[in-house]
């Protein structure tokens, strides 16, 4: 998103993880950065573990499709859009309208506690991925700093957090009894400068982080695919994007 190029997060087990699938990997896919979407096709039919097909989807019209265009902020993500990701968003989406798809706006059912699963397992789960690194010692401070809640997530405590997040990801799957794509923000703002967090604490990064790119994690969260798609520059002259996310085991929707 912050370079102009096209990223599909494909679903979740998708692309086998082996040797990378101990604890701390439940949110982690494999997928590719390209410059055109036929080579994203080309390398999943490579990587994955069905028939091939994907490339041949990115050459294929998709057919009019229902697209719902989500442009509120998760429930306890803080922040708003700046103007140039508003503008980007509601471009796509009249380009959509314009090449024949139904768009309307649509909304998300989070409650309050689905903020408190996910952010449970996020740290439960960056807990994990530190514990697992060879030399822990070589991480940033902030880093470890990061990895500390997780500690207090006892393992009966992540099973019920599971189990959470299977309700939430059920829910959200109910968006697609409405549309057959959503479309959303990729991020708040457009790229920032490298190094912009250097030397903050753990609490003063993640307040920023959660504000810039919170569109992303509930996909994480559930498993589906999405993809990151150019939608032009900002005032700055900087890459804009925007979010498609598909149906479950649906990445040939989004490739076409």
């Amino acid at each position: 998103a912050c370079c102009g190029l096209f990223g599909l997060k494909p679903q979740r087990n998708r692309v086998p993880m082996t040797p990378h699938d101990a604890d701390g990997a439940q949110w982690v896919v494999f997928g590719t950065v390209t410059r055109f979407v036929v080579d994203t096709g080309v390398m999943l039919d490579v990587l994955s573990t069905q028939a091939p097909g994907f490339a041949r989807a990115a050459t294929t019209q998709p057919g009019r499709l229902r697209v719902g265009v989500v442009r509120d902020f998760p429930v306890g993500a803080p922040g708003r859009l700046s103007e140039d990701v508003s503008t980007a968003l509601d471009r796509t989406a009249e380009l959509l309208a314009s090449l024949g798809h139904t768009v309307a706006d649509q909304k998300i059912d989070m409650r309050p506690q689905d903020t408190a699963v996910i952010l449970g397992l996020m740290f439960r789960l960056i807990h994990e991925l530190v514990h697992d690194v060879e030399l822990p010692q070589r991480l940033e401070r902030r880093t470890r700093a990061f990895a500390r809640p997780g500690a207090l997530i006892s393992d009966r405590t992540k099973e019920r957090l599971l189990r959470g997040q299977d309700r939430l990801a059920e829910r959200l799957g109910r968006l697609f009894d409405d549309c057959d794509v959503l479309l959303t923000p990729m991020m708040s703002a457009p790229a920032a400068p490298a190094g912009i967090m250097e030397g903050r604490g753990a609490t003063a990064t993640y307040r920023w982080e959660s504000g810039w790119v919170p569109f992303t994690i509930l996909w994480n969260v559930t498993g589906q695919p999405a993809a990151s798609v150019p939608a032009g520059l900002s005032s700055q002259g900087l890459p804009l994007a925007v979010q498609l996310v598909g149906r479950p085991d649906d990445e040939t929707t989004l490739l076409s």
